[in-house]
């Protein structure tokens, strides 16, 4: 039965007929796996379809491999969900709360995310289900071919499984010592647990690299998920002024300014990432947000690579347009100031294109290159995750999210209401545009959030990008991070104020934080 099922997902026939046989397929899949305790049978599938037989029996050059994985993952979910019947999905309760409890026990780990995604449309696991992990690769080199123009896998390709019998032997070993931890109950929807980030304050009028530091190490002490840094170039002076072209950000509560002196002695945010890879073990790190038509996107490409090996597999990239017109002056850069969010389309379509091809060429408007080797590839497959900032218009983040199967999205002093907006629109978006994208599957909502705890209470009345959403009492914001975890945030970068908050106040708080406040938000 388990290699017809195979041989069907490979099949040339009309698709009316093959999807006909693999509904009955399936069904008869599920019943076995659940009849022989819901895993064995997937862990003997995994062995016996691995995908390089499938891409050579679908006559899929091994250089292209891990590419139609990759289209392979993003696509079953609602291939799969179209032949689950409602019986079926009640009798796979089972395996559902075991790869709960499974997700739950390995948030540090870091897993394929084409393994989980494939379990996920499987067996039909609950949205909660965490799936933004990542898998270093193995020391093998990483093979592929090169690829003209922009990287893309030809949607010509029978649907067929994604399999990694790594993970599945990984669930086995989880489920057969996990006795001791109580089980999901069925009837309760649960988000994962929220996760924290810290936003490093680099740009200040005065901060050291010891105060970086010290947040950094206690960042790790207490299990944060990453820190971040924040991209700036210059700041003009105009700015002190309040005379730049803009409001900060382009947001209309904001004033044409700054919030740093253009004689401030503030940190550039680039040149922190390979410090940070150097001083921890185990946090993400990331800039959030690369400002990309200041670099050029193939030594961009490159450096990131090189990084994600000096971390051992940590780095997360997030990409945004930039909002100052005095800044891509300073960079060399005005002239892209109009065309800046094609420049962050190029950039992605390079960064993934040098990641998964050993050489590689573009020809674009920002970037126009024959084909060149650009080093080691990252050590995450197939390259490590991409967050999109966008603060205005959900509409071009669905785009980003769905054209480039993108890893989260970074917001700004975003309300609990505006979470749910912006998730409720780029799901929407993604719908229109007919990807079977699910923001609950592998994708990161964020926002940068200024952080203090203060003795007294704040006021809370709604004030839009102003409003004091994590600045407050300690239940004022255990209170608002309960709303957060609802509207769906997964992840806060928890932002220290710009001025008037020393960092040593600041460690504390992150001390409150987690031994005091999180585990009533995550109860």
């Amino acid at each position: 039965m388990l290699r017809r099922l195979a041989a069907l997902s490979l099949s040339s026939k009309t698709t009316r007929l093959m999807e006909d046989e693999v509904k009955l397929t399936v069904e008869a899949a599920m019943d076995d796996a659940l009849a022989r305790g819901g895993m064995d049978v997937i862990a003997h599938m995994a062995h016996n379809v691995p995908s390089r037989k499938v891409c050579k029996i679908m006559g899929i050059p091994e250089c292209d491999r891990e590419r139609f994985n990759e289209w392979t993952a993003s696509r079953t979910n609602a291939f799969f969900a179209r032949f689950l019947p409602p019986e079926i999905q009640q009798r796979t309760r089972e395996a559902r709360h075991a790869l709960l409890e499974f997700a739950e026990r390995t948030k540090g780990l870091r897993i394929e995310r084409g393994a989980l995604e494939w379990l996920h449309s499987f067996f039909r696991v609950m949205a909660s289900l965490p799936l933004s992990c990542h898998q270093t690769r193995d020391s093998q080199q990483h093979k592929s071919c090169g690829s003209r123009g922009r990287p893309q896998f030809a949607a010509r390709h029978a649907p067929t499984l994604y399999f990694t019998p790594r993970f599945i032997h990984a669930v086995a070993r989880v489920r057969a010592g996990g006795a001791n931890h109580p089980p999901v109950s069925p009837n309760s929807p649960r988000r994962p647990p929220v996760k924290l980030a810290l936003y490093l304050p680099n740009f200040r009028d005065q901060v050291t690299v010891k105060e970086l530091e010290d947040l950094t190490e206690l960042a790790e002490a207490l299990d944060f998920d990453s820190v971040w840094t924040l991209d700036r170039i210059v700041v003009p002076e105009a700015s002190d002024h309040q005379k730049l072209q803009h409001s900060f950000g382009m947001m209309d509560q904001f004033p044409k300014a700054l919030p740093v002196s253009a004689r401030g002695q503030w940190l550039h945010g680039m040149p922190l990432i390979p410090w940070l890879a150097a001083k921890t073990k185990k946090l993400r790190i990331g800039m959030s947000i690369i400002d990309t038509p200041y670099r050029a996107p193939g030594v961009l490409a490159g450096e990131i690579a090189t990084v994600d090996h000096l971390s051992n597999g940590r780095v997360n990239v997030g990409v945004g347009s930039g909002w100052m017109p005095e800044e891509f002056a300073a960079a060399s850069a005005a002239h892209i100031f109009p065309k800046r969010h094609k420049h962050v389309r190029e950039t992605i379509e390079v960064l993934q294109g040098i990641w998964t091809n050993e050489v590689f060429e573009y020809h674009g408007e920002f970037a126009d290159f024959e084909p060149c080797g650009f080093g080691a590839k990252p050590l995450q497959m197939p390259y490590p995750p991409i967050y999109f900032s966008g603060l205005k218009d959900p509409k071009r983040s669905a785009k980003r999210i769905s054209k480039y199967n993108l890893s989260g999205w970074i917001g700004i002093q975003d309300t609990p209401e505006e979470i749910v907006r912006w998730r409720g629109e780029i799901s929407r978006e993604l719908a229109e545009l007919g990807s079977t994208r699910s923001l609950d599957d592998g994708f990161d909502m964020c926002s940068m959030i200024w952080f203090a705890i203060t003795d007294e209470p704040t006021d809370q009345t709604p004030n839009g990008k102003l409003s004091n959403l994590l600045v407050g009492t300690a239940a004022q914001i255990t209170d608002n991070l309960k709303r957060y975890r609802d509207a769906g945030m997964d992840m806060p970068l928890l932002w220290p104020p710009f001025s008037g908050v020393p960092v040593s106040k600041t460690l504390d708080d992150m001390k409150r934080l987690v031994e005091e406040i999180m585990p009533k938000v995550n109860a």
